[in-house]
């Protein structure tokens, strides 16, 4: 089970805070059909359904639209501070580490 943090198109433009509790891979896959832009992927934790509520409760202030949130200083310095606690990876993780990071920053979806 993963939260997630999606930007949609480039920098400055809106983030989704998500959970999946499907492979990543595939929960991108389906959101890359579903939006006109690009997404990319900052951050993935281990996360539950829950957790993801709270971090929308954390951020309402930022809502745009539903799950999508204004990329406001304080969001993109939570989502680093995670990336800290989570190891920024280039290629998606071994088996054994899927329990934290599942992919990375700037991989294009």
């Amino acid at each position: 089970m993963t939260v997630y943090f999606v930007q949609e198109g480039s920098p400055g433009n809106r983030i989704k805070i998500g959970f999946t509790d499907v492979d990543l891979a595939v929960r991108m896959r389906n959101l890359r059909t579903a939006n006109a832009f690009p997404l990319t992927l900052l951050a993935a934790i281990p996360g539950t359904a829950k957790d993801e509520a709270e971090m929308h409760v954390r951020f309402n202030e930022l809502r745009r639209h539903l799950e999508w949130f204004e990329p406001h200083p304080r969001l993109l310095g939570f989502i680093e501070a995670l990336r800290m606690m989570w190891p920024v990876r280039s290629t998606p993780l071994a088996r054994e580490d899927m329990n934290r990071v599942v992919w990375i920053d700037g991989v294009p979806f």
